[in-house]
């Protein structure tokens, strides 16, 4: 646990007092204590003026939540995910009506609150470190944590670590999610690829009416992005496949009949036509006939 999750075991006396906007601390039998530790959070950060009341209100916010909300909060720590309901609530309740303090930006305001409400909560996420708030926010990075993390959790607590052990004042972000990616497909292997891409076409032509892959194309094409962060060359090739109409051949007409009767035939037609090396032809092949050669029409 580190020192600003400590807060949460006397957040209930911290108290938020509108007129003065700033936090005071209720009596109690622990009121010494919250108050060291307060005193602490704003002297080792050196929150002064605004920052001091974006903690004021960070601390009141997580007073006010009840504990459904704070790990909901946990689990998700990417801060633009609150901007129009959460963050809406703390710019109307805080930020607007603010009579002692000015600012340029109530959203910017209402993010740093977001921010500081996440260093309460969060056991990693860190406001003050570029690289860990960059990490949280990097659109790779959160779609490989919820495709992967679960199998894989060593992976990204390594990435992790890296982040916060770095310094501050280099960012590393973007050569660490690369690490990450280079590090899933090396374990994945390109039949990861195939086996989503199967799974996707199969998941699209299950919709009734919809029996034939040109039909589908869009849902197939977006649901297979989503999923191919650490497949960039395989992605793009399933969209020259699509170019050359190598689906729709593959699948065949109403009766069955197709084009291409093996994967040497496929594989021959994608080399002839894009020049793609024969293990990738073979491969993009495997992936067109596994994924509509075995559907049924009717």
């Amino acid at each position: 646990m580190k020192d600003m999750n400590r807060l949460v075991e006397y957040i209930d006396g911290y108290i938020y007092v509108s007129d003065m906007e700033e936090i005071i601390i209720q009596h109690s039998e622990n009121a010494d204590e919250a108050n060291r530790l307060y005193q602490y959070m704003i002297q080792t950060y050196k929150l002064e003026n605004n920052q001091k009341w974006e903690f004021d209100i960070a601390l009141d916010c997580v007073r006010n939540m009840n504990a459904e909300d704070r790990d909901y909060i946990k689990e998700n720590p990417k801060v633009s995910e609150y901007h129009f309901g959460y963050g809406m609530y703390i710019r109307n309740h805080y930020i607007h009506c603010s009579n002692k303090h000015s600012y340029f930006e109530a959203d910017n305001e209402s993010s740093s609150v977001v921010e500081m409400i996440l260093s309460i909560l969060h056991p990693i996420y860190d406001f003050s470190n570029a690289n860990i708030r960059e990490i949280y926010s990097n659109w790779d990075y959160e779609r490989l944590s919820k495709q992967y993390r679960e199998q894989y959790s060593d992976i990204f607590d390594t990435a992790l670590s890296k982040v916060c052990a770095a310094n501050k004042e280099i960012r590393i972000v973007d050569s660490v999610v690369q690490e990450v990616k280079e590090e899933l497909r090396k374990r994945e292997g390109r039949v990861g690829f195939k086996k989503i891409f199967v799974e996707i076409v199969k998941e699209c032509l299950a919709v009734p009416d919809k029996k034939y892959i040109n039909q589908v194309w869009d849902d197939v094409e977006k649901k297979l992005y989503d999923k191919s962060c650490i497949y960039e060359q395989e992605y793009y090739q399933v969209k020259c496949m699509k170019v050359i109409d190598l689906y729709r051949e593959v699948q065949g007409d109403i009766w069955g009949r197709t084009k291409f009767s093996s994967v040497d035939a496929c594989a021959k037609y994608i080399e002839d036509t894009l020049g793609l090396k024969e293990d990738y032809a073979v491969f993009m092949a495997e992936c067109a006939i596994e994924a509509l050669k075995t559907l049924k029409r009717h």
